[in-house]
């Protein structure tokens, strides 16, 4: 039994090109986010997220740490699509951060890099925020600026539990929020897009044929059925012919569309390059942004580190200083020392000098002496002798004279 599948044209995947060309071209009005009046203070107050979907938020790391801005808006659930813990600029929260206000919180190991494989949490997160949703609850989805990671978590859930399609997702995302997923994360919504669209197509068919084995096998039977199914219920021929039809029409308006894109290509194939590079650098502008703010993280840690390493090297500069000012005072000392060794010598000696002068010159006075009281013997005794030889002299005299009165008076006698 043939069938046919009747899809609009937003139902068909989209590549990877029409997404880049969504999160570039559809401008983002200017618009309030919740309880705050002016928008200008958004940025100033911590409060950077706009609610994308009922009970669903997208916000930057700021509004996800206001915690009185969470509960002004009664949010009960918080996705961190930034909770790594090796990569850069991760948003540390966690649950102990959330403890006091009792809310449920899911963090997720992302990176913000085109070549981080985003799809592998893509189930979880929307289980996550679908069970919050289904609870009466309400979400903020959020990273560090609310653009990549957040958005394409958020554009997931949309696709497999709400039935969009990538490019329908992105475009009510980014008339919601400006967001900016990395091209990397644009891709992997695109395969997420086109396999769910598979498992569409699968589903139908599964369908339109168990609706085709219960229906009556005989011709009789069939034509007296009542309607049949609007999708699945026609003959062979019909179906074939439709769907030959339709492939035709779809080849046609392929080969139609691919000959006006490459006659546009030729015509305009510099203004296409610039718009590509333009394109190119809007699309890595986040990722730019957040390199530039792990750039200056870094710039501030290398900084931190230098200053450190200066203060350590002043440190040692000064433990060296003050090391050669104790050497130096050592040396000051060990030379004061030999000096006053020196002059202790050379007053050694002088006192040496100086006592044997007072030596010999005692040694001279004493010999001076000695010679003053030898020649005062000498004088006294000379002194003893003249008087001694006076007073001989003397008392010969008077023995003369006494000689001489006796000689008189014998004289006299005689006569």
């Amino acid at each position: 039994m043939g069938m046919h599948m009747n899809f609009s044209d937003d139902e068909y995947p989209s590549d990877f090109e029409d997404l880049r060309e969504i999160v570039t071209t559809v401008e983002t009005p200017l618009r309030p986010i919740p309880e705050i009046r002016m928008h200008i203070s958004r940025f100033l107050d911590g409060a950077d997220m706009d609610e994308v979907y009922p009970r669903l938020f997208l916000g930057d790391c700021d509004a996800a740490m206001n915690e009185a801005y969470l509960r002004k808006n009664g949010i009960t659930h918080i996705l961190n699509a930034a909770g790594n813990t090796c990569g850069p600029a991760p948003v540390k929260t966690g649950k102990s951060f959330y403890k006091d206000q009792s809310l449920v919180y899911l963090g997720l190991n992302l990176i913000d890099l085109p070549f981080i494989n985003i799809s592998v949490h893509f189930e979880k997160a929307s289980a996550f925020i679908e069970e919050a949703l289904s609870s009466g609850g309400k979400v903020l989805v959020h990273c560090r600026q609310g653009r990549s990671r957040s958005a394409a978590i958020v554009a997931a859930f949309l696709m497999m539990c709400r039935g969009m399609t990538a490019a329908n997702a992105l475009t009510m995302l980014r008339k919601k929020r400006e967001i900016r997923p990395n091209n990397g994360f644009l891709q992997h919504l695109a395969n997420l897009d086109l396999n769910l669209f598979r498992t569409k197509l699968e589903k139908m068919r599964e369908e339109c044929s168990s609706s085709s084995s219960s229906s009556p096998s005989s011709s009789a039977s069939a034509s007296r059925s009542s309607s049949p199914s609007p999708n699945c219920e026609e003959t062979e021929s019909e179906s074939d012919n439709k769907e030959q039809k339709n492939s035709k029409e779809e080849s046609e308006k392929k080969s139609e569309k691919e000959d006006k894109k490459e006659r546009e290509e030729e015509d305009e194939e510099e203004s296409e390059e610039e718009d590509e590079e333009e394109s190119e650098e809007e699309g890595d502008e986040e990722s730019e942004e957040e390199e530039v703010v792990v750039e200056e993280e870094e710039e501030e840690e290398e900084e931190e580190e230098e200053e450190e390493e200066e203060e350590e090297e002043e440190e040692e500069e000064e433990e060296e200083e003050e090391e050669e000012e104790e050497e130096s005072e050592e040396e000051e000392e060990k030379s004061e020392e030999e000096e006053e060794e020196e002059e202790s010598e050379v007053c050694e000696e002088e006192s040496e000098d100086e006592e044997e002068e007072e030596s010999e010159e005692y040694e001279e006075e004493s010999e001076e002496e000695e010679e003053e009281e030898e020649s005062e013997e000498y004088e006294e005794e000379s002194e003893e002798y003249e008087e001694e030889s006076e007073e001989e002299s003397d008392e010969e005299e008077s023995e003369e004279e006494s000689d001489g009165e006796s000689e008189d008076s014998s004289n006299n006698n005689h006569q």
